[in-house]
């Protein structure tokens, strides 16, 4: 029986069926009956079609679900042997530290910490100035708005801007210092404002386009908070400062980045296909690691083994494209994650609706403040959009291959499709151009995956084929052309898939174009890009305002007629419809 049965009985014992139902004919064998029942009942294809976090699988959510529901499902029913002494010394040696919790999902033990007071928050920034007029007309300058978080009215305490990184000469370590001033020569305006905030100890909710510097902006304080903690003893693991991220390319990109800002940290990525073996080893020559980047899943993994990491000295987390994070695929995971953190915490994307601002809300202070910088969910306007309006799939493809050649020696292209099978369809074709092509999805081997991002990056390859695997935070310098072959989802997709181009970098601000080929069946999508397009003021062409109309609608409500409320009394010639008043889906 498996590792997590409660009833097994010692196999000298007798077996003790279980019951019969008196509906199975007499002469089925009861074990084939049993067997029967054991087999995993059809999933919903609708279900998983609406789950984002599983289409494209960008994390084995889907495993740690599967686990759970074959704990679940395992206690539950009645097993055929009563557990024997053996079995629950196999089972309690696993030491998993997992709880049967609520929502049919494991997690973590409660911390036995006192919950979250911001009265220990640490500032680590003396006397900066606040509320003056200067820092008014820059925020007007870059449109940026703070608020808290909790009561959405303006904050009271608005700190004034870092207009240049020697002014934070008393607050951060000389190294680090150095190295941020070899590598920029000024910060960008989501780094001006955020640092100010997460020095003095404050929770933060950033949202700031693609491609802004993000990254650093919650790196430097993460690097100095970790500066200012007494070292891991010799029986801790660590960490001190915990990253989440949705996907290993950005896992492994973040922790690149904190290496290069302060290469003398104990860093390390916890990504999936790095073994727990491998990950003891390493821990057991470094002495710990004080710095983790990860994503969920394989961190939930990492926490469970005994000898691997513990949450207990956490005083910093990121949670780095946190809408995505607090989704349905893993918020499961993150609230276990978050449940066991007595830090600071922030919170960074490009993209963030109201409805995830409010559960982000439970794991964020009162005084948590909100930072926006332009337009939360705005694409990125420093990359030239096209949309191009094909009758059907061949047309699309015969388009990209006429294309190819030419964006090829504009520079690296990035094509988005959307599915995996989808993804080595479409290279197959590309390939047969001529043009080094790659594929970039959930099902290829960590390895394989490490290898196509590797040699785009390295320009070794211009076309990269991907899943919206890439779509979130990598930044590939470089990228002149995006090339949406299918269309995103949904606008905060589209937005993430559209900064993949025009990325800042230490030399400038780079330019790119992105192309999103539509069919007549994407009449929604049409309507979406088509407001957002409007918002942000860019020409909208006649054939896909044409397109948005065929969109999707939502009928206005019914008003009651004369007749329906005479209560079935009939229609007389007499009785008028009253006209019908504009509603707010009109």
């Amino acid at each position: 029986m498996g590792w997590f049965d409660d009833d097994d009985d010692d196999e000298t014992e007798d077996v003790k069926t279980k019951p019969v139902d008196t509906a199975i004919d007499s002469e089925e064998d009861p074990l084939d009956a049993y067997m029967l029942s054991l087999q995993p009942e059809p999933k919903n294809a609708s279900s998983v079609n609406d789950r984002l976090d599983l289409v494209n699988e960008e994390e084995a959510t889907d495993h740690w679900e599967a686990v759970s529901k074959n704990y679940l499902e395992s206690s539950e029913r009645t097993t055929l042997y009563q557990q024997s002494n053996e079995g629950r010394v196999a089972r309690d040696s696993l030491n998993t530290k997992f709880t049967k919790a609520r929502e049919n999902v494991f997690a973590l033990e409660p911390s036995k910490k006192p919950p979250r007071d911001p009265t220990q928050s640490v500032s680590l920034l003396a006397n900066w100035t606040k509320n003056s007029s200067t820092g008014k007309s820059w925020r007007d300058e870059y449109h940026v708005k703070l608020r808290q978080i909790h009561t959405r009215q303006e904050n009271p305490c608005l700190y004034d801007p870092v207009r240049l990184f020697e002014e934070l000469r008393e607050t951060l370590p000389e190294n680090l210092l150095a190295s941020i001033l070899q590598q920029f020569t000024q910060p960008t305006p989501v780094q001006s404002q955020s640092l100010p905030y997460l020095l003095s100890g404050d929770d933060l909710l950033v949202t700031a386009s693609t491609g802004v510097g993000k990254t650093v902006a919650f790196l430097i304080p993460a690097l100095v908070c970790l500066a200012h903690q007494q070292p891991l003893a010799s029986d801790e693991t660590g960490p001190l400062v915990l990253i989440i991220a949705p996907t290993r390319e950005l896992a492994t990109q973040i922790q690149r980045v904190a290496k290069s800002l302060s290469p003398n940290t104990k860093s390390r990525a916890i990504i999936g296909g790095i073994g727990k073996y491998l990950l003891r080893q390493e821990l057991k020559k470094t002495g710990g690691v004080e710095l983790v980047v990860a994503t969920p899943g394989r961190l939930l993994d990492v926490v469970s083994d005994t000898k691997g990491l513990s949450l207990d000295r956490v005083v910093f987390t990121v949670l780095d494209e946190a809408d995505k994070l607090l989704q349905m695929g893993f918020e499961a995971q993150v609230r276990q994650i978050l449940s066991n953190v007595r830090g600071q915490i922030c919170m960074f994307s490009a993209t963030f609706s109201r409805r995830m601002e409010q559960v982000a809300q439970e794991w964020l202070l009162p005084s948590a403040v909100r930072i926006e910088v332009g337009r939360t969910g705005q694409s990125t306007q420093h990359v030239v959009q096209h949309c191009m309006i094909l009758p059907d799939e061949a047309a699309k493809e015969a388009f990209v291959l006429e294309l190819l050649p030419t964006l090829v020696q504009v520079g690296r292209t990035l094509i988005f499709v959307a599915t995996k099978d989808g993804c080595e369809a479409l290279a197959r074709q590309l390939s047969k151009g001529n043009v080094a092509v790659d594929t970039l999805h959930g099902d290829k081997h960590q390895t394989n995956r490490n290898s196509a991002l590797r040699a785009f990056t390295k320009d070794e390859i211009r076309v990269l084929v991907a899943t919206d695997v890439a779509s979130r935070g990598l930044d590939i310098p470089h990228v002149a052309t995006v090339v949406q072959f299918d269309p995103a989802k949904n606008l905060d997709a589209h937005v993430h898939r559209v900064g993949r181009a025009g990325r800042l970098s230490e030399e400038e601000q780079a330019t790119g174009t992105c192309y999103t080929l539509l069919t007549p069946k994407d009449s929604n999508i049409a309507g979406v890009i088509c407001a957002s397009w409007e918002r942000e003021g860019r020409p909208v062409p006649a054939d896909l305002k044409a397109l948005s109309q065929n969109g999707r609608r939502i009928n206005p409500p019914i008003q009651q007629t004369k007749a329906s409320r005479q209560a079935g009394l009939g229609w007389k010639k007499d009785d008028v419809a009253p006209p019908l008043k504009r509603s707010r889906w009109s």
